[in-house]
């Protein structure tokens, strides 16, 4: 993707203001999340909570070891619905083989499924699915990772590394204390340094006056390490 504002990319005054606190750049997504100060975060909505809470009580009753790794599909679970997303024939083979793997999935644990069905029935088709991206994990724990709210479903991601950020949203949630990432640790994340943004604050926040058009800068954005290091080559 482009920069939000290319043009400023390799202006040499940001450039060496950049370089000079490159030092205060975390690396680490789970430094910058330890980090973060809750009066900067939004708290995430009551009814996706009730959504997580939902799904967590079908966690619960698996062990890690035999929870599956693709995605799951509540809307292709119970009797009759191994059409419910459409024509069946018509469906592009990966989807033919997720709904292949979700039958299956329903029919090993029926007996638990059955009976949770009902409770997820009333949110939005979106959050009916659930993409579980973390191996090896000790418990089933939606509130020890990271969650995005995606158009393909909840996501679940460890805090080890922060998902992408891109231009259309879904910022990251942290699931210990159910708060979106704030604009700082965003900016942290895009290697902008602590420093850096303390000294042009006034400037970025004036620009980018709503929250919605910073994560859409942002999205946009090159990380700072990447544009540094090309700088540097066209620079020197």
């Amino acid at each position: 993707m482009k920069p939000h504002n290319p043009s400023t990319v390799l202006d040499k005054s940001s450039y060496d203001d950049l370089n000079s606190c490159s030092n205060s750049c975390c690396s680490s997504a789970e430094l910058v999340l330890d980090k973060i100060h809750y009066r900067q975060q939004r708290t995430l909505g009551k009814k996706h909570q009730e959504c997580l809470a939902v799904w967590q009580t079908l966690l619960d009753r698996f062990e890690p070891s035999e929870f599956p790794s693709h995605e799951l599909w509540t809307q292709v679970w119970g009797p009759g619905k191994k059409h419910a997303m459409g024509d069946f024939n018509s469906l592009k083979p990966a989807k033919q083989l997720v709904i292949g793997k979700n039958r299956v999935f329903y029919a090993q644990h029926k007996h638990i499924i059955d009976p949770w069905l009902n409770k997820i029935g009333s949110f939005d088709d979106t959050y009916k699915k659930l993409e579980w991206h973390i191996k090896g994990c000790k418990r089933l724990r939606i509130k020890d990772h990271l969650i995005q709210l995606r158009a393909s479903g909840i996501r679940i991601k460890t805090s080890q590394y922060a998902p992408a950020l891109v231009a259309i949203g879904q910022v990251p949630i942290q699931g210990w204390n159910n708060r979106y990432l704030p604009l700082t640790a965003m900016l942290e994340l895009q290697c902008f340094p602590r420093t850096y943004v303390a000294r042009n604050k006034r400037r970025i926040f004036k620009t980018l006056a709503r929250e919605a058009s910073m994560i859409k800068a942002l999205g946009n954005a090159v990380n700072v390490n990447v544009v540094r290091s090309i700088a540097s080559s066209l620079i020197e």
